[in-house]
Order: C-alpha cells, then sequence, then structure tokens
C-alpha cells in the first residue's frame, strides 16, 4: 500500500497533481490511493508530491528549483516528485 502525501498548506499546483497522479494510478491498477496531509500517519510507502514537511526533511525545498525545473527522487519506501510551483493568486 502507498499514499499521496501533500503539505497540508500545499500548492494549487501540488494539490492538483497529487490529484491526477491519483486519478490515473487508479485507471491503470485499479487501486485509490489516499491523498493525505503530511502530518496524518502514512503507512507504506509515500509518494511525496510538492513542497511538504517530509521534502523539507530531506532538505528539498520548492524555492531552490528554477522555473521548469523538476525532481523525481527515489529513497527507501518513498519516492518524490516536486518542482517549481507557480505562486497561488
Amino acid at each position: 500500500m502507498a499514499s499521496i502525501v501533500i503539505g497540508t498548506e500545499a500548492s494549487r499546483s501540488a494539490q492538483f497533481a497529487a490529484s491526477e497522479l491519483q486519478y490515473h494510478i487508479e485507471k491503470i491498477t485499479g487501486v485509490r490511493l489516499p491523498v493525505v496531509h503530511d502530518t496524518q500517519p502514512v503507512k507504506g510507502v509515500r509518494v511525496l508530491v510538492g513542497d511538504s514537511k517530509a521534502t523539507a526533511a530531506l532538505g528539498l525545498h520548492n524555492a531552490d528549483f528554477q522555473n521548469q525545473e523538476y525532481l523525481i527522487l527515489f529513497r527507501p519506501n518513498t519516492l518524490v516528485l516536486m518542482g517549481r510551483d507557480k505562486r497561488d493568486m
């Protein structure tokens, strides 16, 4: 089992990315992964989407990326998907 993890104050871009990822994983596998906030406990593999406390703990921050720069990073039981988000208006 896995969970898609976003920050409690996730940007609209990160929220949209998490829901799109959830949708496509369900279409491919038939399994609907839960989207949870980084303050909630997670069992199993974490798919970190966007800036959160969990990505900060790995030393990763959206502000460190240039425009159109993205990261796909694998760690034990963790997949990180993040990049430079536009500011919410």
